[in-house]
């Protein structure tokens, strides 16, 4: 690790997330596709008008971040366990790092599930229709067109979210090189 400014941390993930890409697929697949399954029944419930996700939306974020769990994993090339201890050195730079990066890809997000959330509103407002009588308008085949819809969308956002972990780890490295570099001065 170097010490980088902020550009840099961001050209530097950035690099390393495109250049890896399919590599970091094939080590992060498994936790991805779960999480794919598990939002995609979430959105399948409220189409469905089934308002008992909340416990299943935990558990979707909840698998998001076990994929960020393996991704840092297969990045820092050692097990995640001892990643925790120098980053709580961190304690504020990291969450704020991620929260920033998160909030730069908003626009982004909203663009890839905008289909989605164009299904899922379109499906909803007709189940409302039919329950006060009027036709539903809407195919058969609309609800597993949602799905299917959801499944792929919900697996380019999880690896759209990956690159914040990415950003939080080489900005991670960069303040431990920094730290690093503050005690070698103070002890010569």
């Amino acid at each position: 690790m170097k010490a980088r400014s902020h550009r840099n941390v961001l050209a530097t993930a950035f690099r390393t997330y495109t250049g890896s890409f399919w590599k970091l697929v094939r080590a992060t697949w498994i936790p991805a596709v779960v999480t794919a399954v598990v939002s995609t029944a979430l959105v399948m419930m409220v189409c469905m008008e089934l308002y008992f996700f909340v416990p299943l939306a935990i558990v979707a974020v909840l698998l998001e971040l076990t994929t960020w769990l393996f991704a840092a994993q297969w990045l820092a090339g050692r097990p995640v366990v001892r990643l925790f201890r120098p980053a709580l050195r961190h304690w504020l730079l990291l969450p704020l790092t991620i929260v920033g990066i998160s909030v730069l890809l908003i626009p982004l997000t909203l663009m890839v599930a905008m289909p989605l959330l164009v299904l899922t509103f379109a499906q909803v407002e007709s189940q409302s229709g039919a329950l006060t009588g009027d036709p539903t308008g809407m195919p058969s085949y609309i609800p597993w067109l949602t799905g299917a819809v959801s499944m792929g969308i919900t697996l380019l956002l999880v690896y759209i979210h990956l690159f914040s972990a990415f950003v939080a780890y080489y900005a991670w490295g960069s303040a431990e090189t920094r730290q690093q570099e503050r005690q070698k001065l103070n002890i010569s």
